[in-house]
């Protein structure tokens, strides 16, 4: 197991029930999956699109990392975490994640729900 993953678990699975949020996501525990880099959400949010970059290296994440069209994550979505940044510039500072999605529980059918394997953004706070 990386040591990404190991500190990564360490950072979520420690403290008060281990939650960390991301962007309103709170990813709390390992998910039944055999792989231990995927976890589930508490609540639902979008991902976000930063091309090339990543919210660190962006000078704005809301004009340069938009949403992602039918990005919504639900709550109880497994996401597998893909890299890990700090963005300590002005304007949504903090632990940025990229993330792919394993299995999402978004609402029903609607047409906005991220599809499994669609990787984007999500922020922690």
């Amino acid at each position: 197991m990386s040591r990404l993953v190991q500190s990564l678990q360490k950072g979520f699975l420690g403290g008060l029930t281990a939650t960390a949020l991301l962007n309103g996501i709170a990813i709390a525990h390992p998910s039944p999956d055999p792989h231990p880099h995927v976890l589930q959400t508490r609540t639902a949010a979008f991902l976000r699109d930063c091309g090339f970059q990543t919210p660190a290296s962006v000078q704005s994440v809301s004009r340069e990392c938009p949403n992602i069209e039918r990005g919504l994550v639900g709550t109880g979505s497994s996401v597998e975490i893909l890299s890990t940044v700090n963005r300590d510039r002005s304007g949504l500072r903090g632990m940025w994640y990229e993330v792919r999605i394993v299995q999402n529980k978004a609402s029903g059918g609607a047409s906005i729900n991220a599809q499994s394997g669609i990787i984007g953004w999500l922020r922690g706070w």
